[in-house]
């Protein structure tokens, strides 16, 4: 064998081994990359539940509120019925007037403290259906660097046996005109 040959036998596989060797690091890249966004999808599920957890908590929390201005207006409501009663004024033309604003006010308080709620609630469910979105978009994503991985190995493999192919016909070309 001469020299010429075994040189370009050695670099035929020197290249084909770099081929090799820059497809697999390429791949292992995208396999943490996968990784990488597999973990961001479970986070983005875990605020999506955190998120319904939250919403649930703020619709309890405003009808609570609701409930105690409720429960407020009738102490209050009872307190001012008491005064009027004591004062021996009645029932009728201011008096009235007075505890029918009052009832119209609470109300509007409570339908004010509910609506808060109910506004804070679809936030968060918003913010829960965004979350789940991201999740899906990053289990996607992380399945398309999966299959990156596998094609940069396939291509790989490709470029390697191209070059050892190559080289096996220069090493013959090379050997035959030499006899």
């Amino acid at each position: 064998m001469s020299a010429a040959a075994t040189v370009a036998a050695v670099a035929a596989a020197v290249g084909a081994y770099g081929a090799y060797s820059s497809a697999e690091a390429q791949a292992q890249s995208q396999r943490n990359q996968a990784k990488a966004m597999d973990y961001q999808a479970q986070i983005d599920e875990r605020n999506a539940v955190i998120a319904d957890q939250n919403a649930a908590s703020t619709l309890e929390q405003a009808n609570a509120r609701e409930e105690q201005a409720r429960r407020n207006f009738r102490r209050v409501q009872g307190q001012a019925s008491a005064a009027i009663g004591q004062s021996g004024t009645g029932y009728d033309g201011s008096n009235l007037a007075t505890l029918e604003q009052n009832a119209v006010n609470a109300e509007l308080d409570a339908l004010n403290i509910r609506y808060e709620g109910d506004q804070q609630a679809k936030g968060l469910a918003v913010t829960a259906d965004n979350s789940r979105m991201q999740s899906q978009l990053d289990k996607m994503n992380a399945s398309q660097l999966r299959a990156n991985a596998n094609g940069t190995m396939t291509g790989g493999y490709l470029s390697a046996g191209s070059m050892l192919l190559s080289a096996s016909s220069k090493y013959y070309t090379t050997k035959a005109s030499f006899k």
